[in-house]
């Protein structure tokens, strides 16, 4: 009997540096509308606008490249994060838009300057947490798979889920008759 291996790793810098670091860029970016002036509701709108739509060409740029599949991966939520993230930028201008209509421009200066900080930290908080959880629910489990399909499961052993019978991680062969 012959068994034949191959390893696969993925390139995960190649995606990286395509599409995370430049989709930060312009989702920071999309931020400066909190420092633009108030009076300018068309021009912090317009700025607004246009990252969401670099992010939505990139979202289509990188349905090319990722494989069609039907379930949600981590680069799918990071992208979806952005989007949402950067479409938040217009509620917000528009709330401080209609706050300035209402003559109520310090409460508009303190939507800004709120949102000045309270976008990066929910952005970067939102995407440590959507990291943790597919490390905890996806990468642990995936690794305890790989770690029990030994060359010994490809051979005559009968190959039982990493999961005992007691609930614990474990490797569990046993010999067919």
């Amino acid at each position: 009997m012959y068994v034949v291996s191959m390893e696969v790793e993925r390139q995960s810098f190649f995606m990286i540096r395509l599409v995370v670091f430049p989709l930060i860029l312009i989702v920071m970016l999309s931020w400066s509308v909190f420092w633009m002036d108030r009076s300018s509701l068309g021009e912090r709108i317009s700025v607004s606008f246009i990252g969401i739509l670099t992010a939505v060409a990139y979202q289509t740029v990188v349905s090319e490249i990722l494989p069609q599949i039907s379930y949600m991966t981590l680069m799918h939520g990071f992208l979806n994060l952005s989007f949402i993230i950067m479409c938040a930028t217009v509620v917000i201008n528009l709330v401080v838009g209609k706050l300035d209509q209402a003559g109520k421009p310090e409460a508009g200066n303190r939507v800004d300057r709120r949102s000045r900080w309270i976008f990066p930290l929910s952005y970067l908080g939102l995407n440590m947490l959507m990291a943790g959880v597919a490390f905890v629910f996806y990468w642990l489990p995936m690794k305890q798979v790989y770690r029990c399909l030994t060359v010994a499961s490809l051979t005559r052993l009968e190959h039982r889920p990493c999961l005992g019978h007691d609930g614990q991680y474990g490797d569990h062969h046993t010999r067919h008759s």
